[in-house]
């Protein structure tokens, strides 16, 4: 099993791609004073990290805020890769907790039927990291992960999925 983390105070909390359009590998990058991680990302999972955060923010009370902002820093090699991510709020602190499980795999012979081995696929035993981030560095993270996906491939205007730079076979074409 590997080793479970958590940021609380002066906290480092960025998103980042390394790699060309199309063969990127997504890292969600968190830590404070002393250490940091990253963590092996899927694009979905940090648009709609940044997405919630972004709806998070429109329904907390509003703090002055300083201008936050993060790079990836180096190395960036995963600890691990992300699965299931949870947000919660401090509201005595006026923070927000983002909580990253690692990800377990998929086991076949779970059956969404069966009550009990849906639960046991939700309990996992793996890895979490969880950090405590301020409303500037949400404000960062959503920054940074709409510029990561505003350098994405082009969407074929008649499918919808990402054309690859060299070949597009549309399905739409057939």
């Amino acid at each position: 099993m590997n080793e479970s983390y958590e940021f609380r105070d002066k906290t480092h909390f960025t998103a980042g791609a390394t790699g060309k359009p199309g063969e990127r590998v997504f890292y969600i990058q968190m830590g404070d004073l002393f250490d940091f991680i990253s963590l092996k990302a899927e694009k979905q999972q940090v648009i709609a990290l940044a997405g919630f955060l972004e709806n998070l923010l429109s329904d907390m009370p509003h703090e002055e805020i300083q201008p936050y902002e993060a790079e990836i820093k180096s190395p960036s090699e995963p600890v691990w890769t992300a699965g299931q991510i949870a947000v919660g709020v401090d509201l005595h602190n006026q923070m927000m907790v983002v909580s990253i499980a690692e990800f377990q795999g998929f086991e076949e012979s779970v059956e969404i039927s069966n009550p009990s081995s849906l639960q046991d696929f939700i309990e996992s035993d793996g890895a979490n990291a969880r950090v405590f981030i301020s409303q500037a560095q949400a404000l960062d993270f959503i920054s940074k992960t709409n510029e990561l996906v505003s350098n994405s491939r082009p969407p074929c205007r008649l499918c919808g999925q990402p054309k690859n730079p060299d070949l597009h076979a549309c399905p739409r074409l057939n």
